[in-house]
């Protein structure tokens, strides 16, 4: 149901359960916050409804695979295009501290925003929506909403802003459960 034009949100911080997950790895006693968020993560279902009962909501989808594969999916089946913005991707205090300590180390992703685009399982909902009346920042259901892009005509993919003014197309990358 995405089409042109609408923006995208996302609910709650990003890549936090990959975080406590790196945190893990490397028997750090810190981050409790990141492990919590990898060992009991919630199915934000109040949200989904809290959101659909005040707004239009053009498509949406839970953050399981990483938001470059999920946005991706929701693409996929709107046939559109979508623009993310590196800047406005909600990062938490503690993943950005995690990455800090541990980020030189890892092979997948640049940046601590590339490590949260591809990580899986914060299962916040990631949303379109043509509704003129959404803030760019606002809470619902206890919960923290950003716009972190818009949808475009572009059916060849995704593309990223970068905080340093460059743009780079993007892969749908993220755990693929069932892929052999």
């Amino acid at each position: 149901g995405a089409k042109e034009g609408d923006s995208m949100y996302v609910s709650g911080p990003l890549g936090d359960a990959m975080a406590g997950l790196l945190a893990f790895e490397n028997g750090d006693d810190d981050f409790e916050a990141l492990k919590d968020s990898f060992l009991f993560p919630e199915a934000l279902v109040s949200l989904a409804t809290a959101l659909t009962n005040s707004y239009t909501v053009t498509s949406m989808i839970d953050v399981s695979d990483g938001v470059a594969a999920d946005i991706g999916n929701i693409c996929n089946e709107s046939s559109c295009g979508a623009v993310l913005y590196e800047d406005k991707l909600p990062l938490s205090d503690d993943l950005l501290q995690l990455w800090s300590k541990y980020g030189k180390d890892r092979k997948n992703g640049k940046t601590a925003a590339d490590f949260a685009l591809s990580g899986g399982e914060d299962f916040e909902l990631l949303f379109t929506s043509d509704d003129s009346s959404m803030p760019e920042k606002f809470e619902l259901a206890g919960c923290g909403i950003t716009r972190i892009g818009e949808i475009t005509a572009q059916p060849e993919g995704i593309t990223l802003h970068r905080a340093d003014d460059t743009v780079e197309q993007i892969t749908s990358k993220g755990y693929e459960h069932f892929k052999i």
